[in-house]
């Protein structure tokens, strides 16, 4: 008997990098990353997907869904560390070795237990913060690329994220740092860092001094 393909729905606005996913007898559904929740229900509900990938989306799952579903999350940096918005902004601010993580989504963000986990042997001082960005999401693409079938045969032993370790922020501080973000888009990391660390109006901690 002829396997069924296998539907994964990807909530993305980065479909230009996963269309080419090399996933045999798969059938890619792309939703719309700023789209509603209830909005991607609907779509599930049509399709009955075999997996759905959460990239670069601001959606939160509620515990119906992911408990429905097998769900996994690409966060762009090494968790536990940076959770939340903008993961590719905080990881550099807070000189965390570049990774990027597939996860399970929980019911709090950026918390759940670790599929796989690539760290990225880079130099900040290379990069800048429009670099870093399409930097991590090719790579973040490519280890989805290495993963699939693995995650599609439950083919591993998801890892538990370790609890009160790690750093999390949130979207009005991203906000917060924006506009200076924003009028640095082409300046090198390290400087950058530097800019930052004198005008934010919260305090960031290095990694080192976290660790």
């Amino acid at each position: 008997m002829r396997e069924l393909p296998k539907t994964i729905i990807f909530v993305t606005k980065r479909e230009d990098l996963l269309q080419a996913m090399p996933c045999q007898n798969c059938k890619f559904i792309f939703f719309d990353s700023g789209g509603k929740l209830i909005d991607l229900k609907f779509v599930a509900g049509q399709h009955n997907p075999d997996l759905v990938v959460l990239f670069g989306t601001s959606i939160i799952l509620d515990r119906d869904f992911f408990t429905k579903y097998r769900c996994i999350n690409i966060h762009c940096s090494a968790l536990p560390y940076c959770r939340g918005p903008a993961p590719h902004v905080w990881s550099f601010l807070e000189m965390v070795p570049p990774a990027i993580t597939i996860h399970y989504p929980t019911e709090t963000l950026d918390s759940g237990a670790i599929i796989t986990q690539k760290y990225l042997d880079i130099d900040y001082k290379y990069f800048t913060l429009n670099s870093i960005y399409h930097f991590l999401h090719i790579n973040a693409a490519m280890l989805l690329f290495d993963s699939i079938q693995f995650i599609l045969s439950d083919g591993f032993d998801a890892a538990p994220q370790a609890e009160n370790h790690g750093t999390r922020h949130f979207q009005w501080q991203f906000l917060a740092l924006q506009p200076i973000l924003n009028a640095h888009l082409h300046t090198n990391l390290p400087t950058l860092r530097k800019i930052v660390m004198e005008v934010a109006p919260f305090e960031i901690l290095s990694y080192h001094n976290q660790s």
